[in-house]
């Protein structure tokens, strides 16, 4: 699947600023999603896994996969406009179960979101971020939002940043350069449900 990413800021503590810089919208990576087409009961796939309308409200749709009673998989999809939301606790059970031609599907292009949990190491004076096991440290903050960066920026030149914005966390589309640094103990930590969004890069306003 071609993630959405986002993120924000590379402010250097060479050259620090006592405030945020501007940035105008993120530029978001989107990926395919495909639709069945003249079916009663539409079908949504996504990496060759199909999902099946479980709930439709009026500005959103919610999606369980089609293998939710024969193999108890809980995968699960939220679409509203063109986003797609997939619940990260709930990963696929099987393999994928699409076997026909996306030629003959309806093609959309969607930003995609992924509900996750991220720590944060608390009694610290400067705050630390873990999400999947990378720490993220506090660059700049506002009333309104903050930006971290990879705690290994110097040592081994990471470029992966993150922007927070309320419960929406905004991730650059970039590898770490290292391994995962956190060696400790997830239970020591306080955790907080978020909405992560990948994006490519943001443009600066000058």
């Amino acid at each position: 699947m071609s993630s959405e990413k986002t993120i924000r800021v590379k402010s250097s503590q060479q050259h620090a600023h006592n405030h945020l810089p501007s940035y105008d919208d993120p530029i978001t990576v989107t990926t395919a999603v495909y639709f069945t087409a003249g079916l009663k009961y539409p079908m949504l796939i996504m990496d060759d896994f199909e999902y099946c309308v479980q709930e439709k409200r009026e500005t959103s749709i919610y999606w369980r996969c089609t293998q939710a009673s024969k193999n108890h998989c809980h995968a699960r999809l939220l679409t509203f406009g063109k986003t797609v939301r997939i619940k990260s606790s709930a990963p696929h059970n099987h393999l994928p179960t699409f076997k026909g031609e996306h030629a003959n599907l309806l093609r959309e292009n969607f930003i995609v979101q992924q509900s996750r949990t991220v720590h944060f190491a608390p009694g610290r004076k400067h705050p630390i971020m873990i999400i999947d096991g990378y720490e993220y440290k506090l660059q700049l903050r506002n009333d309104t939002k903050s930006n971290w960066c990879c705690t290994q920026d110097n040592k081994y030149r990471c470029k992966v940043r993150l922007m927070a914005t309320g419960n929406l966390v905004q991730i650059k589309d970039c590898e770490h350069t290292h391994d995962r640094t956190f060696k400790g103990n997830y239970e020591d930590l306080r955790s907080h449900s978020v909405t992560l969004e990948y994006t490519k890069k943001f443009r600066r306003l000058y």
